[in-house]
């Protein structure tokens, strides 16, 4: 059994880049970005990112796990760490194929994560993620004709059509609801939908494996938050992750809604939510 793989959850534009990145730096990680055509293993078509327990069978527990398991070879590390934000509809799933896993919940505040989601659906789409999942054999081949069907129809879309709207980011069955109204709502809710169905199922699993933490927090002391997840996860102490994280956080990278127009519009998404985790 791979030794005790941690996955960073949280939904998109909430810090997984930032933490994940700091965490790389961790001598005993092997760290591997976003490989979500694994997770999607025989059923690239699905519409959303939801997999559930029940979804695994014998033969995608032994394509996922021997993916990684090749990755932790390829890599030479002892461990590993992964972060996939549609991996928040995905955790008894998960839990399902790695269940001596080690979940780091990262939580941000939805007024700031609708704000930089609406950048990420609005700006020009970037392609080198393509390029690094051919670098890594990240498709399974029994799905690849559809990938390629896939990619060759989004580029057509690119040059012909380059302000077509792309969706983007974890998709659940009623985003496109919210989408219909506007691209602001669609971020809101995704947020939402994102987080709260990330605590709730973390909340079933065994409490010594997850551990929460706000990105405000990491953000205002890196520190002693980087230690507490050295000890969740049961990694050593590492001085050269601090002072990486230390010289790359930006302490004034929150709030920036306080000076948006739209957050208004999509109150009525976010405030229940907001108002759970204490940020209201």
């Amino acid at each position: 059994m791979l030794d005790r793989p941690i996955f960073l959850i949280g939904a998109a534009r909430s810090g997984t880049t930032l933490l994940g990145d700091i965490l790389s730096k961790h001598h005993d990680l092997a760290y591997w970005i976003e490989p979500k055509y694994i997770w999607k293993y025989k059923s690239p078509n699905i519409l959303n990112d939801y997999r559930f327990k029940d979804d695994v069978d014998d033969d995608i527990r032994k394509f996922i796990y021997n993916r990684f398991n090749l990755f932790l070879k390829k890599c030479k590390k002892s461990r590993f760490i992964e972060k996939t934000p549609s991996n928040c509809f995905r955790i008894p799933f998960i839990d399902s194929i790695f269940p001596n896993a080690i979940y780091i919940n990262i939580i941000r505040d939805g007024r700031d994560v609708t704000i930089s989601a609406y950048k990420k659906w609005t700006f020009k789409h970037d392609t080198s993620a393509y390029e690094r999942r051919l670098s890594f054999n990240e498709f399974p081949l029994i799905d690849f004709p559809y990938y390629l069907f896939h990619f060759v129809k989004q580029f057509v879309i690119q040059q012909f059509y380059p302000n077509e709207l792309r969706m983007w980011g974890p998709m659940s069955p009623s985003i496109i609801t919210y989408l219909n109204k506007s691209i602001e709502e669609a971020c809101a809710y995704q947020w939402r939908e994102s987080t709260e169905t990330s605590i709730n199922d973390l909340s079933k699993i065994d409490q010594n494996r997850v551990i929460n933490i706000r990105y405000e927090d990491l953000l205002s002391d890196p520190c002693k938050h980087l230690n507490e997840i050295f000890k969740v996860c049961k990694l050593s102490n590492s001085n050269e992750t601090i002072l990486y994280a230390e010289n790359i956080i930006k302490s004034n990278n929150s709030n920036k809604w306080l000076n948006n127009k739209f957050i208004d519009k999509v109150s009525y998404i976010l405030d229940p939510t907001l108002e759970k985790l204490g940020y209201l």
